[in-house]
């Protein structure tokens, strides 16, 4: 059921993860009509473990790399006994808290999805979702992400070994048992560490290598006894500056590149 308002303009919100719902929860409290799609069966996205839409990334191990008190919504502190980096699975319940605490729930349409938005006269929209029905907006909210499209290298040669993209990647054993193989992790961001750090377990495989094509500087989540993007430069404090102070303190603690 959409939140409606009558004689204001309406937005059309593509996604309920977690921009989606939020973009949802700022609309109703401006008192502006909004419908918001979601083609999985609940909310979450991204952060929606073996989502049934099927174009989620999230792996079993994972853990957000951004601390608590940096990813907490400003108008609903996360809970108290939360560790630093909490589990996906903490993550996920704190948005089902959220969209419940809100009201939020009832104004999404659950496995829907927008298939296509085209230009009207006026500056308007028409939105055509997966159950052949059409309907017009003033504004298009795309809030869907971008983890969902996997790019995939190609490369010369024939390799006949198992090949698989991060995004589809959930644990060391299955879909593909990682045990005892030599493995190369191509990248250097974020889920190429985190599977790295799983995978190079002694236990697990034979040998890592990762291939990236320049030197990175693989940050730590603790500098100096607590999580490192708790430490902000003063706002009075030039770009240039803090990012030399920054540089400094970064090679001080871990190194060259």
């Amino acid at each position: 059921m959409a939140f409606d308002a009558a004689a204001k303009p309406k937005t059309c919100i593509i996604g309920a993860g977690c921009s989606g719902f939020t973009m949802a929860k700022r609309l109703k409290d401006a008192g502006l009509p909004y419908d918001c799609f979601e083609k999985s069966d609940n909310i979450g996205g991204n952060w929606y473990y073996n989502n049934p839409n099927g174009v989620s990334s999230c792996y079993q191990s994972l853990h957000i790399d951004t601390s608590k008190w940096r990813l907490a919504f400003e108008d609903f502190p996360v809970p108290a006994d939360w560790p630093d980096f909490p589990h996906h699975a903490q993550l996920l319940q704190y948005f089902h808290d959220y969209v419940d605490h809100f009201g939020l729930r009832e104004t999404i349409t659950f496995n829907t999805s927008v298939e296509d938005v085209a230009d009207l006269p006026g500056g308007r929209y028409r939105v055509t979702l997966s159950t052949g029905e059409t309907r017009d907006y003033d504004a298009v909210c795309v809030a869907n992400g971008h983890h969902w499209d996997a790019r995939t290298p190609t490369y010369p040669g024939n390799f006949t070994g198992y090949q698989v993209h991060s995004h589809h990647y959930r644990d060391p054993f299955t879909p593909y048992d990682f045990r005892g193989k030599r493995i190369m992790i191509v990248g250097a961001g974020n889920s190429a560490m985190d599977i790295s750090s799983e995978l190079s377990q002694r236990p697990i495989a034979e040998k890592l290598f990762i291939s990236m094509r320049r030197g990175v500087w693989v940050m730590p989540k603790y500098m100096d006894g607590k999580p490192a993007d708790k430490a902000v430069l003063p706002p009075w404090m030039p770009p240039s500056l803090g990012r030399s102070l920054a540089k400094k303190k970064i090679k001080k603690t871990i190194g060259n590149m």
